[in-house]
């Protein structure tokens, strides 16, 4: 089913556990990800990936949810800080996604607001975001997405996505795709997740 409005949707990864999953880009709820969205669309499959991908990251860390997040995940942000400084568009829109989402707390928004250009804002967005942890990476990630970054959002998946991302157990553990999919497509969501 389709989503009336960007209010309507749900707020970071709530629903990661669910039977259903969200696509952030076209605003579409489905059960069955592989026969509901048209593959030949490139948009749709990386919105199909991601949506996979954060259900499993989501799945695999749910007791690992540190207040620190993990020197990787930093390492990451380090070896792309050029980058992140230079293309992030500190929008009001990519702001209140952040807040909506409690990437960062009010008083560090604050201070990106505060930041006299952008470059500065990114600056101290980059900053905050090292204080942070693990979930509010995967969040800011999903709030790249969200505002439309979406260069950003791939140069950080990409960056996490090394070696194999799933295997058929990993799908068979989460019920609705368990009933969903047939053999052949787990195999093929295998296979596609860990070509990505």
């Amino acid at each position: 089913m389709t989503r009336p409005t960007q209010a309507a949707l749900p707020k970071g990864g709530q629903d990661a556990g669910k039977s259903e999953s969200l696509c952030v880009s076209c605003h579409v709820t489905f059960s069955n990800p592989l026969r509901q969205h048209n593959s030949n669309s490139r948009e749709s499959q990386r919105c199909l990936l991601y949506t996979l991908f954060n259900l499993f990251l989501t799945l695999n860390t749910q007791n690992s949810q540190s207040p620190t997040m993990d020197e990787t995940l930093k390492e990451i942000l380090g070896r792309h800080r050029n980058a992140l400084v230079r293309y992030i568009n500190p929008t009001p829109s990519l702001i209140n996604v952040l807040v909506e989402d409690k990437v960062l707390p009010s008083a560090m928004i604050e201070d990106i607001k505060k930041g006299n250009s952008r470059r500065e804002k990114n600056e101290i967005l980059l900053k905050s975001m090292k204080l942070r942890g693990n979930m509010s990476y995967r969040k800011f990630r999903e709030a790249m997405l969200k505002c439309g970054q979406v260069f950003i959002a791939d140069l950080l998946y990409e960056e996490e996505a090394t070696g194999s991302l799933v295997d058929e157990n990993d799908i068979l553990s989460v019920p609705s795709l368990k009933l969903s999919l047939t053999p052949e497509e787990i195999k093929q969501l295998v296979l596609t997740l860990d070509a990505r």
